[in-house]
């Protein structure tokens, strides 16, 4: 999972926090079309806080180089620590088991897949040579690797829309893309 793709989790989140709230409004009488009341938008503000403060405790480089989730785990229980005080200082309440879970789990898988994708990636082989082919069809690149020791190791891209020259192929564009994970032993 990327950073990106985290801080997608952590959108979702608050979108759900955030409608629950809003039928929480509506069950106290607020009316609908006037959802964007201050409570509200002071709860939107709560939670996008929570949402950069936990995205800037994962690209910390204590967070980054911890190879535990204890220390991750620590982190975070700042991070919900400092935002449980806005929740106390804007909505005179603690941030209810449900919010706290749904924005520090989201992080923690996040982190997990980060880990194993990591892992991944120093498994990946140290190859000396990457040769871009393009076949006969003009619409199919595949890349074969080589290590020090003549190991050979193979990875293929879908298919092209259409058709291409090979004097149009920029090689070093696709050796960048590609996956260090997805290398395939010949």
């Amino acid at each position: 999972m990327t950073l990106d793709e985290a801080d997608q989790t952590l959108r979702d989140a608050m979108r759900k926090a955030l409608r629950a709230y809003a039928v929480e409004l509506q069950a106290e009488g607020v009316d609908t079309e006037s959802l964007s009341c201050p409570k509200l938008d002071a709860y939107y503000l709560v939670l996008h806080q929570w949402r950069l403060d936990t995205l800037a405790s994962i690209t910390s480089p204590t967070t980054k180089a911890a190879n535990d989730n204890t220390t991750v785990s620590a982190e975070l229980a700042q991070v919900s620590k400092r935002c449980a005080g806005l929740f106390v200082n804007h909505f005179k309440r603690a941030p209810t088991a449900a919010e706290t879970t749904m924005l520090v789990g989201a992080i923690m898988r996040w982190h997990v897949a980060d880990r194993a994708a990591k892992e991944a990636k120093a498994k990946a082989p140290v190859l000396d040579q990457v040769d871009v082919v393009l076949a006969e069809d003009g619409k199919s690149v595949a890349l074969y690797g080589y290590t020090s020791d003549d190991q050979c190791f193979t990875q293929s891209f879908a298919a092209l829309p259409m058709a291409i020259d090979e004097e149009n192929i920029i090689d070093d564009e696709w050796r960048a893309a590609a996956d260090p994970t997805k290398w395939v032993r010949l």
